[in-house]
């Protein structure tokens, strides 16, 4: 497609890195903005609790801190976790409303923005556990853990493997 200007765009309107030579067929290889994703696909979320290897539950705690907590059924560590695109989702505390973050430092919070990059994870699945990389600090090597203590742990302390990155879903409510 021709754009304004005799710029060659995609047909959803973004600047094409990809033109096929017959005639002005592309491929779009950029992605969406997080919003526009957000907004034009319907979100598919699953609730439960992610529960450490180090044998803590992740919790979003309404001051936008992030910890573990032992308690079974503690109210804060009820998670939405939604798919965003292939492999990618965002966790939201059902309770705080708050989405999980990485700030550049590396550690955990709780974000409102849900548009904010920093909010999607990868979600990897190695053996029985699900692994959490930080979709904006991917190229680092940045995971989603908790330490033997409960605290979070800084995306440059963790690396793929440790016991600290590996998490089981758990039912989040009692069963009977």
């Amino acid at each position: 497609m021709v754009g304004p200007g005799g710029s060659l765009k995609c047909c959803d309107g973004w600047p094409s890195p990809v033109v096929a030579q017959a005639g002005f067929l592309c491929e779009c290889l950029l992605e969406q903005p997080l919003r526009e994703r957000l907004l034009r696909q319907p979100q598919l979320s699953v609730r439960k609790q992610l529960f450490s290897m180090t044998g803590w539950n992740l919790i979003l705690f309404p001051d936008m801190s992030v910890r573990g907590t032992r308690d079974f059924y503690n109210i804060y560590a009820i998670l939405e976790v939604r798919a965003v695109g292939k492999g990618e989702v965002q966790i939201r505390g059902v309770d705080t409303n708050l989405f999980l973050a990485m700030s550049p430092r590396g550690k955990l919070y709780g974000e409102p923005n849900e548009v904010k990059e920093n909010t999607v994870w990868v979600e990897t699945l190695s053996g029985a556990f699900y692994n959490y990389l930080s979709k904006k600090y991917a190229h680092m090597g940045w995971y989603l853990g908790l330490k033997k203590s409960g605290k979070s742990k800084r995306g440059h302390k963790t690396e793929y493997g440790q016991r600290a990155v590996q998490f089981l879903p758990r039912h989040p409510y009692p069963i009977g």
